[in-house]
């Protein structure tokens, strides 16, 4: 069985490497270089709930978070292009987004159009999610309370769009990225940097890689249906 070996060198000095294989898509994404400082610890004194939850650690920023090897944790890969005139069922099962330990959990994620995303308030303290649009997107900017421990709210999006910021603005600190797409072809990225894309049609695609930092990388990958990639 043939596989495609793909790389490409970013001006962040960011190395997105992958194979690809009839019905899968998956590869490692590897931070070439001195990997960045992960920043000073957050600073949660002015909420004691944030403080009480996080006893005896230390809270980083995910700025960048650089595993052994350079495997670059939360990625968004996804089919950016070739899945168009193609319609695909979202999941009744929801995506979860929780607030725990006054943090975003996750912190990069997907969605389908139409799928619900659940957000949980798992701590004993006041948040609200601040989800930021893009106006072109067809998707109304909104702002919620989540008032409460225990408290959960659904959220469906109409329109795809990659990506929505989500803040929480009493804990400034507070952020997490969610892609819309109309397909579940789309991973975030492993402790070490892996990712799998599952179940992907036989066809030709321009594959793209999402950071929050190092931005977007898009190159070209072929499925093929006789399991064997060009």
């Amino acid at each position: 069985m043939k596989s495609l070996r793909l790389c490409v060198l970013s001006t962040a000095l960011a190395v997105f490497c992958g194979s690809a294989m009839a019905g899968s898509i998956s590869g490692k994404v590897v931070f070439e270089g001195d990997a960045p400082p992960s920043g000073r610890p957050i600073q949660m004194s002015a909420d004691p709930n944030c403080m009480s939850a996080n006893a005896g650690k230390e809270v980083l920023p995910e700025f960048y978070v650089i595993g052994d090897g350079g495997g670059v944790r939360d990625v968004f890969v996804y089919i950016k292009e070739g899945l168009e005139g193609q319609s695909f069922e979202a999941p009744a099962e929801p995506v979860v987004l929780d607030q725990q330990g006054c943090v975003y959990k996750p912190h990069v994620f997907g969605v389908m159009v139409g799928q619900t995303l659940k957000i949980k308030n798992s701590d004993a303290t006041l948040h609200n999610v601040h989800m930021f649009t893009d106006p072109e997107s067809g998707n109304p900017e909104s702002n919620v309370s989540t008032p409460f421990q225990g408290f959960e709210l659904d959220k469906v999006f109409e329109n795809p769009e990659v990506m929505i910021t989500i803040k929480c603005d009493v804990h400034r600190w507070m952020e997490s990225f969610c892609g819309v797409l109309p397909h579940p072809f789309f991973a975030t990225t492993e402790a070490d940097g892996s990712y799998t894309i599952e179940g992907v049609p036989a066809g030709k695609y321009k594959l793209a890689f999402w950071h929050k930092r190092l931005g977007e990388k898009v190159f070209d990958v072929e499925v093929g249906a006789d399991g064997t990639v060009e």
